[in-house]
């Protein structure tokens, strides 16, 4: 499951994940939001905003279902279609502890396709995403 929130100051979407990570969640999630732009910022274009922060912090179990198949391959081709491959720059901050299937999930799935094209990077701390994504020193993600 996951939520959006845009913060129009910062120019950042973020895409917080919770509970199981099973599948592409962030795909669909991801896709969603470019199919039905208007509805989170009818005020802003989607090229308004050049962050994306995912936070995968609080899932609760990962496993590696849905992480090397045709999906990714054929999504990915359809965001460089968009003309989003060189648009976003995406930081994934990983659940704390043992992040052996995290680690796994990103290596597959940015093995495949045109998912390479994409400027993404996985991390373990926040100060890591604030710095990655050039966000202001002591950023605090707004709670849901």
């Amino acid at each position: 499951m996951y939520k959006v929130h845009l913060d129009k100051e910062l120019r950042l979407v973020r895409l917080h994940h919770y509970g199981d990570f099973v599948g592409a969640e962030i795909v669909l999630a991801l896709r969603e939001l470019i199919l039905n732009w208007s509805s989170y910022s009818p005020e802003q274009p989607l090229d308004y905003y050049h962050r994306i922060f995912v936070d995968v912090s609080k899932s609760t179990r990962g496993t590696l279902h849905d992480s090397d198949n045709a999906f990714h391959h054929l999504e990915s081709k359809k965001f460089i279609k968009w003309g989003f491959a060189g648009l976003w720059k995406m930081v994934i901050l990983k659940p704390p502890g043992n992040t052996k299937k995290a680690d796994e999930r990103f290596k597959r799935v940015k093995e495949v396709g045109a998912w390479r094209e994409f400027d993404i990077t996985m991390v373990e701390s926040l100060e890591e995403v604030v710095s990655l994504l050039d966000l202001p020193a002591g950023y605090e993600p707004a709670e849901f």
